[in-house]
């Protein structure tokens, strides 16, 4: 008797182990792939959105002090730096190599983030709110981080080009 329990309590088990690695398998085969989009085509949807249109990208070393990384170990990237120290705004579009990485990126964003709100906190009440309405958007390969005041703009534009 208690051999057909265990046997039955067991056979309960690998039924519900059996359904969750189906159903696992599942969502990821039928996950919406990300296309591949040139980079310079989303940079050219979302950085009018803040302005920066008229403006020229900065170069990789900015990336480097701001954000820790060698943009040349990740992908292309635009990057449109604040003006000035009282400037919050920025862009940060990125395409890597290897998706992998995308971890690595977001972290160094949100450690940039972190690091622009106790810089700007109790006395830039602009650039605070820029901060906290900040968009962060990783899609597969594509990174997007925008604080602007159209930051939802420029969202907007970067989901549109997938």
């Amino acid at each position: 008797m208690i051999g057909r329990l265990l046997k039955n309590k067991y056979s309960i088990i690998g039924l519900i182990l059996i359904i969750g690695m189906v159903a696992f398998i599942y969502s990821n085969a039928h996950e919406k792939s990300v296309p591949d989009v040139d980079i310079s085509t989303i940079n050219e949807a979302v950085a009018p959105t803040c302005n920066y249109s008229a403006a020229s990208p900065s170069e990789n070393r900015m990336i480097k002090r701001y954000y820790g990384f060698n943009p040349n170990d990740y992908g292309e990237m635009y990057y449109y730096a604040p003006t000035d120290t009282m400037d919050a705004t920025e862009l940060l579009i990125v395409k890597l190599n290897n998706e992998s990485d995308a971890a690595t990126i977001e972290e160094a964003i949100k450690d940039r983030l972190e690091m622009q709100k106790k810089a700007f906190d109790g006395y830039g009440t602009n650039q605070t709110e820029q901060l906290n309405a900040s968009r962060l958007i990783v899609k597969g390969r594509y990174i997007l981080f925008v604080v602007d005041d159209n930051a939802t703009k420029a969202a907007d534009a970067f989901e549109k080009c997938f």
